[in-house]
């Protein structure tokens, strides 16, 4: 007597079921049909393999992948199924087992629906045809898939498993998302730390310190499912996990989505887009950091400031001092003589060449520096004090910089861009309406409708970098110091320099060498007015 083993499957896309996960009454049926052809034609059940939930281009399913172990080991010779489709919608993997492995390894494949059976010779080709178009199927349920996707992407909807650490889903809109008051907290100390001097490891050095739970934990903590490779391994704060919270523009409102995706339906590895795919939503939802101190700290980010070892913090000057001779940076450096410290900065390219690119062993005393920037910054706001007209020629002086030139440039391509792009779409359509018209053939109509399309999505791409800049420059238009607040806030005298004053005031400064001892160096600030 045969033995014969019974496959069914159930997806995703199946809607007769009662709970997902549950053995659903399609499961049941199948299995019931099965069983009743099994018994008409006299052969013995060896076993049943069930997949619920799990999608016909899987090749990875429990149950499929224990049936063929067992065919390979021939524990039976018929494997049934209901129909092609539910032992695979991949051609590739029918023509893998159905017309190879199990030719080999003496199993007969049958199905009720559409009558293959690979017994009969003659319907080989019938087989490869509904194969065929099980894949046709898949591959057009993947783009349909795709094409929801965008349209939920650009429609602001959250689509992640998981919230960003600092917010959570709308229990009323699985799509939206809102501020987690709790995480959201730890974001800003995060943000305030490395403004305030911090690097990275020290900030996480200092969470991990203060029993701070870091994101995979906190998640799991609160009830959610979350899995990641390397939880059980590391319980602490990292550089990295600080890093994505720094450099994350959702923390300003804005949700970027669209960056990877698959290569196909069949193959599942993720590839990344190019920037100019991505979908970008500003404004999506409440922000946790202003975009003035996201925008800073992308800025110091970027500049790679050093910390000290002394106290774990930035220097009060780092990243914004340069060698006047050599255009280099110049770095913080130490030596003791008889148990005590000298601080001083030094031009990075002398002592790292040994003067091949700069010739001047230039350094400065790092009190001389701060004395010099605090005099010079008292004289400046001595100078505004009681002095409401220089104030407003100052502000007058600041608001007609650069920058705002630079924005008015670039909305008027933004308004150029948005004409061309109408003038685009309104040709598409025109030439839409000559083709149902039958004022052009088909292969006409393919080639202009190419080449506008090529054309739009230039003309959106440049859009997007256009408005990504404005964006930027409003924000740093927005930094720019305001007098009247810097001589209300700042008493030097007192307080002395702090590195949010620093920070607010000075872009960068240029240190001469000494030439002679009777000779005052250059010290030349550039302010940020």
């Amino acid at each position: 007597m045969n033995k014969v083993a019974i496959y069914c499957r159930l997806s995703d896309e199946d809607k007769n079921k009662l709970n997902k996960g549950d053995d659903s009454e399609s499961i049941v049926n199948q299995r019931m049909m099965l069983i009743e052809y099994a018994n008409k034609m006299g052969w013995h059940i060896y076993d049943f393999y069930s997949d619920d939930d799990y999608s016909g281009a899987d090749d990875e399913r429990p149950d499929f992948v224990r049936m063929n172990s067992d065919a390979e080991k021939h524990k039976f010779d018929i494997v049934l199924c209901k129909t092609q489709s539910r032992f695979t919608r991949n051609l590739e993997t029918l023509e893998k087992y159905v017309h190879g492995h199990y030719e080999e390894w003496g199993i007969r494949f049958v199905t009720i629906v559409d009558n293959a059976d690979t017994a009969n010779k003659g319907n080989r080709k019938s087989r490869q045809i509904i194969g065929l178009t099980n894949q046709w199927y898949l591959e057009e349920l993947s783009d349909n898939i795709r094409d929801v996707f965008q349209v939920k992407m650009r429609a602001g909807q959250y689509l992640g498993s998981f919230a960003p650490y600092g917010y959570k889903k709308d229990p009323l809109d699985n799509h939206k998302l809102i501020i987690d008051d709790c995480a959201a907290d730890f974001v800003r100390m995060i943000y305030r730390l490395y403004l305030d001097g911090y690097g990275s490891q020290t900030i996480a050095q200092i969470l991990t310190e203060k029993g701070i739970d870091k994101p995979t934990i906190y998640k799991q903590k609160q009830g959610l499912k979350y899995t990641s490779p390397n939880l059980g391994k590391y319980s602490h704060w990292d550089r990295t996990s600080v890093h994505l919270i720094l450099t994350n523009p959702v923390y300003i409102g804005n949700l970027i989505q669209g960056k990877e995706t698959t290569v196909s339906y069949k193959n599942l590895k993720r590839i990344k887009k190019d920037e100019s795919e991505w979908v970008v939503n500003e404004n999506n939802h409440s922000a946790i950091i202003s975009k003035e101190d996201f925008y800073t700290v992308q800025k110091l980010l970027k500049s790679k400031r050093r910390v000290q070892k002394i106290n774990n913090k930035t220097h009060l000057f780092a990243t914004k001092v340069k060698c006047a001779e050599c255009g280099g940076s110049m770095v913080r450096t130490t030596y003791t003589r008889a148990d005590k410290t000298y601080v001083y900065l030094r031009c990075k390219n002398y002592y790292l060449t040994k003067g091949a690119i700069c010739s001047s062993p230039n350094s400065i005393k790092f009190n001389d520096l701060i004395n010099e920037v605090e005099n010079k910054l008292n004289e400046i706001i001595e100078s505004f004090k009681g002095n409401e007209d220089a104030i407003k020629q100052t502000i007058s002086k600041i608001n007609n910089r650069d920058y705002l030139l630079e924005i008015n440039k670039l909305e008027n391509e933004v308004f150029s861009i948005e004409n061309q792009i109408k003038d685009k779409n309104r040709a598409m359509a025109n030439l839409y309406i000559d083709k149902t018209n039958g004022n052009i053939d088909n292969n006409r109509y393919k080639i202009i409708s190419d080449a506008i399309g090529d054309e739009l999505e230039k003309l959106n791409k440049r859009m997007t970098s256009v408005s990504k800049e404005i964006e930027e420059l409003k924000i740093l238009a927005k930094k720019q110091i305001n007098f009247e607040s810097i001589v209300k806030r700042f008493n030097i005298s007192n307080n002395g320099l702090t590195p949010e004053l620093v920070l607010e005031t000075i872009d960068y400064i240029e240190i001469g060498k000494i030439y002679d001892k009777e000779t005052d160096r250059l010290i030349t600030i550039h302010w940020k007015f």
